[in-house]
């Protein structure tokens, strides 16, 4: 009896979960270990989808390996259908998280945005589980879920940067400098997100339609089979290891980590917060509970004299001479 197999994926998945098994180990120490202190819950969960990833490759190999009419080859299957399946619900719902804000605006999600995350997380897993079922029916089921979940992606992002960028907008109309910085991080962040999301649910969409398309309409060599396969494989691999190294733990200053729930917060109107040093020789009180007032140099309007005029508050101690905060 003929034995049908495809080495060359074989080999191939043992590359990638190689590659996959590396950078899941390297997470962990740097979640945990190295960057501990700066982990947050993102991080965490992303741990799920480099698991299902690693899991999903490994039993890749032997799949390809292993000759199809052998029972072997379906356990096999089934481990691999099993840990496409998860993978998929996890990484999907972390796409979804990470264009909420979770983890850059806000470490906490709200009671309704919890649902939607639960909601998103069945849906994509009956809907993989389905088309694992029988992909040629359902591949039009799982395009539409696709599309949506796109949608939802962008929607979410778009919206997240656009209280960002109010909010940076504020900060500087308000002279808070050490926010600028953070606030237009996040930012880049997000539409650097926001551009890899595009090319990989594309690229979802465009695998799982024209693989079945081939299927049942060609009959192609094995050879472009498996060049297609793998070209798909490399531009997921891309794609996930450019956010998940964007999102990893990393020291990124503790003015980057204070976290802002919802956009109506964002977008609140912030006080001026501005600087002021006391002139040297000048004799002042040591308390620094104490209010004054303080009389701006610029445009000094003389008509107007007291428009000019702000309260002021010491924040370090008097004889520093130094460190008045406006």
């Amino acid at each position: 009896m003929a034995c049908t197999n495809n080495l060359a994926l074989g080999y191939f998945y043992i590359f990638t979960s190689i590659s996959w098994c590396s950078f899941f180990m390297w997470w962990i120490l740097n979640t945990w270990k190295i960057n501990w202190q700066f982990t947050k819950p993102l991080q965490k969960v992303i741990v799920l989808v480099l698991c299902f990833k690693t899991l999903n490759d490994i039993f890749s190999s032997p799949k390809y390996f292993t000759c199809t009419e052998s029972s072997t080859w379906d356990y096999w299957e089934l481990a691999w259908s099993s840990t496409y399946t998860l993978y998929n619900t996890f990484i999907f719902t972390c796409l979804i998280l990470i264009s909420k804000g979770f983890g850059i605006t806000r470490d906490t999600l709200e009671r309704s945005e919890v649902s939607i995350i639960a909601m998103t997380m069945g849906a994509v897993y009956l809907g993989f589980s389905a088309f694992m079922i029988n992909p040629d029916r359902l591949v039009v089921l799982l395009d539409l879920i696709l599309s949506i979940l796109l949608y939802l992606t962008q929607k979410y992002c778009l919206g997240n940067i656009n209280a960002l960028q109010h909010r940076l907008t504020s900060l500087r109309n308000s002279n808070i400098t050490q926010m600028i910085q953070p606030t237009s991080d996040k930012i880049s962040m997000l539409k650097f997100f926001l551009k890899i999301c595009y090319f990989y649910y594309i690229q979802q969409i465009f695998t799982v339609t024209f693989l079945i398309i081939i299927a049942n309409f060609f009959d192609p060599p094995f050879i472009y089979w498996d060049i297609i396969v793998m070209s798909c494989e490399i531009c997921e691999i891309i794609s996930l290891f450019l956010i998940m190294y964007l999102f990893r733990s990393k020291d990124r200053g503790i003015y980057f980590n204070i976290s802002v729930v919802g956009s109506s917060a964002q977008a609140q109107p912030l006080p001026p917060y501005l600087q002021a040093k006391i002139p040297e020789g000048s004799e002042m009180v040591e308390s620094n509970n104490e209010v004054f007032i303080v009389l701006c140099p610029q445009e000094f309007d003389s008509r107007r004299p007291y428009e000019m005029l702000m309260v002021a508050k010491i924040s370090k101690p008097v004889v520093e001479r130094y460190g008045a905060e406006i």
